[in-house]
């Protein structure tokens, strides 16, 4: 949304209105542009200054970011010169580094944000009050005060507290210094006056727009109200999700990003969760990941293809050949996963993808037997697994392992724990719920051959014990895409081209290649 507004002015030449759809939220019907709105010009002027030299997307993007990154490093500069007001010795240098090491400091300089422009500008007002302190007020630091809060009412409603703060310490200041109250009002009104000068047409502009909302604050409210679409119900925040409200709408997926991976275990009995955070070290990496994990799990591969081009992202390849990798987020991110989906998808992408063959071929991987990503549909599709051994000198027999299997694969009689090994689908939820560590676990894999979805829907069949090693694990896809490039006809899918030469003969290559 915030970057929406930077594009809106970037395109339109013109500030946008609160209402105006461009900049709209399409389901909660509110946007950003009726609050201050200064970072999201600074961006279009730098975005139509990269345009001399290229519109790709990509690079307007960048450009509108740069506000942030230029806002961070110079709130670094001036909390360098306040530090070197304040403290002495190692602690002036602790200080410094507290703060531009802090990780919402690079975190804020990497987005569109107005967070950043606020904070850049209450720390100039801070560096200002300490040298307005210092030299009784002078009409230079009341200026430059004023122009301070000026910028920093165009920033961010957040940042108000610090306005209020200024006109206390310097009435403070003033009186406490015994100045003449005519000296204290033409302090007081060289600060006001600036302020006005810099942010006064904000606020005359929204209180003419806006029917006299000179903050538009209520013309907001009133636009949520107004275009919120009635199609989506309200689940709580980003932070706190309504669990109650979530229940009722008996969802079939759920999708969470970072800030509601505390809640995982709780929505994922709900129904199957699936996280897609982004990983800002590779962040458009990251994002077209998640995006084919989105279209192959709506079905939607070619629509997503489509919108990342459009964007200047490449989605892979198309036409008849291995297709890109999708990966769930796996055990570096979900409490579920068993295997490092991310790693493997990398390395099956290095080994198989664009390879030619008589049709097109998908891999799946998923982390756990909640399978997210429906990996037994893909062509290949690899699911995580955990074999476990019970280790009875470490066991408790407090029987929390039987309370969450699933499958029923796990009893207790005479305080020692069985394991019907025919029952057990190697979720590993019994490893992560001991208290004690009494199981031991390995990682592995289960691989799922011929599946397909869209308008045929079939799932793939496991005809392969857990395969417990990478080496074991790409000598049997090794196998599986040589038996298609083989045995294929021309536009004939892996599922087809099995049923087609035989079952028998294909489940028998794959034990070669399981076995060695």
């Amino acid at each position: 949304m915030k970057w929406d507004i930077c594009k809106y002015i970037y395109e339109n030449n013109k500030l946008p209105h609160g209402e105006d759809e461009a900049i709209r939220n399409p389901i909660w019907g509110i946007s950003y542009g009726f609050q201050p709105i200064l970072t999201y010009m600074i961006g279009a002027v730098f975005m139509k200054i990269i345009s001399i030299f290229t519109t790709h997307q990509f690079a307007l993007v960048m450009a509108a970011r740069l506000v942030s990154t230029i806002s961070m490093t110079l709130v670094i500069y001036f909390t360098i010169k306040i530090s070197q007001k304040f403290f002495k010795g190692i602690y002036k240098y602790l200080f410094i580094v507290f703060i531009a090491f802090q990780p919402i400091t690079a975190f804020l300089a990497s987005y569109i944000n107005n967070d950043s422009t606020a904070l850049l500008a209450t720390t100039v007002i801070i560096y200002l009050w300490i040298l307005g302190l210092e030299s009784n007020w002078k009409n230079k630091h009341c200026v430059l005060l004023g122009i301070a809060i000026g910028f920093c009412t165009l920033t961010y409603y957040n940042a108000y507290g610090y306005i209020l703060c200024s006109v206390i310490l310097c009435l403070v200041s003033v009186i406490s210094n015994k100045m003449k109250i005519k000296e204290i009002l033409q302090k007081v009104l060289i600060v006001a006056l600036m302020a006005f000068a810099v942010a006064g047409w904000w606020f005359i502009r929204n209180a003419i727009i806006y029917n006299g909302d000179f903050l538009g604050i209520n013309a907001q409210n009133e636009c949520g109200d107004k275009y919120a679409s009635e199609e989506y119900s309200s689940i709580g925040t980003l932070k706190e999700p309504d669990m109650e409200k979530i229940f009722e709408l008996t969802p079939d997926l759920i999708v969470i990003s970072g800030r509601q991976a505390d809640y995982y275990e709780e929505l994922n009995k709900i129904a199957p969760t699936i996280n897609l955070s982004l990983n800002n070290e590779n962040y458009l990496e990251s994002f077209e990941k998640n995006m084919n994990v989105l279209g192959k799990i709506f079905d939607k591969e070619n629509e997503v293809k489509e919108e990342l081009a459009k964007g200047g992202v490449g989605t892979g390849v198309c036409g008849p050949r291995v297709r890109t990798i999708t990966a769930c987020q796996g055990a570096a991110i979900c409490p579920s996963g068993c295997i490092d989906t991310y790693t493997l998808a990398k390395e099956l992408d290095a080994r198989y993808f664009g390879r030619e063959l008589p049709h097109k071929f998908k891999f799946g991987v998923t982390g756990c037997q909640n399978n997210c990503l429906k990996a037994e549909e893909n062509d290949v599709g690899i699911k995580g697994a955990t074999k476990v051994q019970w280790k009875e000198d470490a066991c408790i027999s407090c029987g929390v392992c039987v309370k969450v299997c699933r499958t029923g694969a796990i009893t207790l009689e005479d305080n020692k724990i069985k394991v019907d090994e025919s029952k057990c689908n190697y979720c590993g939820r019994c490893v992560k719920a001991c208290p004690t560590d009494a199981w031991d676990a390995k990682s592995g894999y289960l691989v799922s051959f011929g599946g397909l979805f869209g308008n045929r829907i079939y799932k793939g069949e496991e005809i392969l014990p857990v395969i417990e090693s990478e080496e074991d694990l790409f000598r049997v896809t090794d196998a599986a895409i040589q038996f298609f490039d083989d045995n294929a006809n021309p536009s004939e899918r892996f599922r087809f081209t099995i049923e087609r030469v035989g079952e028998d003969k294909f489940i028998e290559k794959m034990k070669e290649a399981y076995h060695g």
